[in-house]
C-alpha cells in the first residue's frame, strides 16, 4: 500500500479521516489480539493446565503422606507375620530329627509303618517341599488321631494323596485299615549370606 501524504489527509473530509483512523485503531488492534493477545491466552490456557495437574498430583502426594503410617505399620505388621511363619519351617539339621518325630508320632497313635520313604525335595525359592511316602494299618480313630496331631505340631507337615482301605490280612483285627497318604512338610533354604552371619555371631560369642 503506497504512503498517503499527511497533508493529503488533513485536506480529506472528516468522514474519510475518520474512516482512515478507524482503519489504522482496528489494523493496530487485529495485530495485538493476533501477535500478544492470542498466544498469551494459549500461554495462560497451557499454564492453567499445567497447574491442574500439579495440583492434583500434589493432592495425590498429600493423601499417601496421611496415610504412611498406616502403610508403615501394615509393613511392619506383614514383617513379624512373615518371621512367625518362617519360624515353622526348619532348616536343613533341623529335618531329619522332624521326620523322626513323625514317624514316632505314627507310633504313638497306635499305628504300623509298613514304608516311611523320603522323597527328593522340591526347591520354591526360599522354602522346598520335602515329601514322605507313607503306608501304615491301624484303625479308623488311630489314623485320624495321627493326623490331629501332625496338625498341632510346630512345624507345618500337610497330608495329601490319601488312600485307605480294609486289611485284607487273615489275622487283620476287625476294622483295621491300611492307609497309605504323603507328609509333607517344608524347610527354609539358608542363603549363604545368613549362613555366614550365623558363623558371625558364633565367634563373637567365643
Amino acid at each position: 500500500m503506497a504512503d498517503i501524504p499527511i497533508d493529503k489527509i488533513i485536506k480529506l473530509p472528516n468522514q474519510q479521516k475518520f474512516l482512515i483512523l478507524g482503519a489504522v485503531i482496528a489494523a493496530v488492534v487485529g495485530s495485538y489480539i493476533y501477535f500478544i493477545e492470542m498466544p498469551s491466552r494459549e500461554t495462560l490456557k497451557s499454564k492453567q493446565q499445567n497447574l491442574t495437574k500439579l495440583q492434583a498430583k500434589h493432592n495425590e502426594q498429600k493423601k499417601v503422606l496421611a496415610n504412611l503410617p498406616k502403610f508403615k505399620k501394615e509393613l511392619t505388621d506383614l514383617q513379624i507375620k512373615f518371621e512367625e511363619s518362617l519360624k515353622q519351617l526348619p532348616n536343613t539339621r533341623e529335618i531329619p530329627s522332624l521326620l523322626t518325630n513323625i514317624s514316632n508320632l505314627a507310633r504313638d497313635c497306635g499305628l504300623e509303618i509298613f514304608l516311611f520313604q523320603l522323597k527328593p525335595e522340591v526347591s520354591k525359592g526360599f522354602y522346598a517341599d520335602i515329601p514322605v511316602d507313607m503306608k501304615v494299618t491301624g484303625k479308623y480313630h488311630n489314623l485320624g488321631y495321627f493326623f490331629d496331631r501332625l496338625s498341632k505340631l510346630n512345624r507345618i507337615v500337610n497330608i495329601s494323596d490319601i488312600l485307605m482301605r480294609s486289611k485284607k490280612a487273615k489275622d487283620a483285627e476287625p476294622g483295621s485299615l491300611e492307609a497309605s497318604f504323603k507328609a509333607v512338610t517344608f524347610k527354609f533354604i539358608e542363603k549363604a549370606t545368613d549362613i555366614g552371619k550365623k558363623k558371625g555371631r558364633k565367634r563373637k560369642k567365643r
